[in-house]
């Protein structure tokens, strides 16, 4: 599914992105949500597994996230 925003040329990027982000999150019916910027490499199979594990292990934890080394 696309969800597209509208350009607002008034708006800065970090309150735009978090408009964009909230578009979707309307949107889910999933239990967990994924969301990688433009720029993200995945460089391991196993990623949303480890992710999900954490998730999952811990219903209190709302996000993780990952960082390069």
């Amino acid at each position: 599914m696309l969800i597209e925003r509208g350009a607002d040329p008034n708006d800065s990027p970090p309150p735009a992105h978090a408009r964009a982000l909230n578009m979707g999150l309307e949107l889910v019916e999933t239990p967990f949500v994924l969301s990688m910027h433009t720029d993200t490499f995945v460089k391991h199979n196993d990623r949303l597994d480890l992710l999900l594990t954490r998730m999952t292990a811990a219903p209190e934890i709302a996000g993780v996230a990952c960082f390069h080394r």
